[in-house]
């Protein structure tokens, strides 16, 4: 989507799995920005054939982005 991208303060991402998906980061929608907060107060509902582990939303300057980590992962932030 180009230019600045406005949504509504809050809501939910529905993201429906049809194969399960191995842990990543994978992008769901790219713009070339956010306007205010963006998607930072949205929650996420996953269904279908869900991958095991954590999946959660990530947003960077223009992109919401959706990453899975598998069970057992381990992530170092430095």
């Amino acid at each position: 989507i180009p230019g600045t991208l406005a949504v509504a303060a809050g809501g939910t991402v529905n993201l429906t799995f049809a194969a399960r998906l191995p842990a990543g980061l994978y992008p769901l929608l790219t713009c070339g920005a956010f306007a205010g907060e963006g998607f930072a107060d949205w929650t996420l509902a996953v269904s279908g054939d869900a991958p095991v582990g954590d999946v959660t939303l990530i947003q960077s300057a223009g992109t919401l982005s959706v990453r899975i980590a598998s069970l057992g992962t381990i992530l170092l932030l430095q």
